[in-house]
């Protein structure tokens, strides 16, 4: 299930777990250094 975070007024208070895919980020929008998990592709199972 999916759910557009558009349809929401206000913070929903969902925060990110981890960061995947990060090989594949671009120069020019850094990663933040927030202290999340960083998997290159996918997180493993």
């Amino acid at each position: 299930m999916g759910i557009r975070l558009g349809a929401f007024d206000g913070d929903p208070g969902v925060r990110p777990s981890w960061h995947t895919f990060v090989d594949y980020a671009a120069v020019w929008e850094p990663i933040p250094d927030d202290g999340l998990e960083r998997y290159g592709e996918h997180k493993p199972y």
